[in-house]
């Protein structure tokens, strides 16, 4: 993945051919069918597009992998009725199908002739950024710069011993509690996190709880490869801590952005109709009081 100058996601665009019998076509101009590129038929070329733009919804949720998208190149460098053969949830399918239509390609030739061909487009969905820090932890890493390189160098153990020092050196330094539950999510230990952060006192609660619930909800968006209970595990984590995030500050948007995410989450995978319904009332309800208050935020 790569970032433009602001910073923002940049989703990678690839294309691969499809092997088709001739004489199949998808769709085309009348009585013209669609080649299979080889041999004489030469492969299309991407000469300019504007990559697929990540839903909001599919971004919150951290959801990633492939979308594959059975085309036709026509003659012009069109690319003409797309059709999903794998997809992706929260309308990444048709942010993926809406971006290929505007591409442009050199076409495929036959005989030095421009040609229609059948060919298969794969664009890849890939978010590689943690989940937004709150106003608290923003600060703690500004002014604590050797915890914050660390802990970005991935040098755990050494940031734990300078937190360590933090509470061995009294008085203890103002969001240290914060910090430390800050490096266990980095390091995936997000029950470890949730102790800590029940157990701390003070006016740091709701980020603690709330960097649990992200990045759980980040962990069960991301790792396709564990089972689906793992990733209910996860994702119920999730949700317990911004319950309490919510708890400690009701209007928080950051938790409440994220909760409904995971609600989300939990009702795709929820199997049982009962569940599956108070997931979604909640969800809306809290999808709804969100919308109320960000006009304000």
């Amino acid at each position: 993945m790569a970032r433009n100058s602001r910073g923002a996601l940049v989703v990678m665009a690839t294309a691969v051919l499809l092997s088709l019998p001739v004489g199949v076509a998808l769709a085309g101009p009348p009585d013209v069918t669609p080649y299979r590129v080889g041999g004489e038929v030469s492969t299309p070329v991407k000469i300019s597009g504007a990559a697929p733009v990540y839903t909001e919804e599919a971004r919150r949720a951290r959801v990633t992998g492939v979308v594959i998208l059975e085309a036709v190149i026509d003659a012009g460098g069109n690319v003409t009725e797309t059709k999903v053969l794998k997809g992706l949830p929260m309308g990444l399918d048709r942010a993926a199908a809406e971006a290929v239509q505007s591409w442009k390609f050199s076409p495929a030739r036959l005989n030095d002739k421009a040609v229609p061909v059948h060919y298969i487009l794969t664009v890849n969905f890939t978010v590689e950024d943690d989940p937004p820090p709150g106003p608290r932890l923003r600060a703690l890493l500004g002014k604590e710069a050797d915890f914050a390189a660390l802990v970005r160098d991935e040098r755990y153990r050494e940031a734990a011993a300078l937190l360590d020092d933090w509470e061995r050196n009294p008085p203890a330094k103002e969001g240290a509690s914060l910090a430390r539950v800050y490096l266990l999510v980095k390091q995936g230990k997000l029950e470890d996190a949730m102790k800590l952060a029940r157990s701390a006192k003070g006016d740091d609660s709701y980020e603690m709880f709330y960097l649990v619930g992200a990045y759980a909800l980040s962990e069960a968006s991301t790792s396709h490869e564990v089972s689906r209970r793992e990733r209910i595990s996860v994702a119920d984590l999730g949700l317990r801590a911004e319950t309490l995030a919510l708890s400690a500050k009701p209007d928080g948007l950051e938790a409440m952005s994220t909760k409904v995410s995971l609600l989300d989450m939990m009702y795709r995978m929820s199997s049982d109709p009962e569940q599956r319904q108070q997931l979604l009332d909640e969800r809306n309800q809290l999808k709804a009081k969100l919308a109320a208050l960000r006009p304000q935020g």
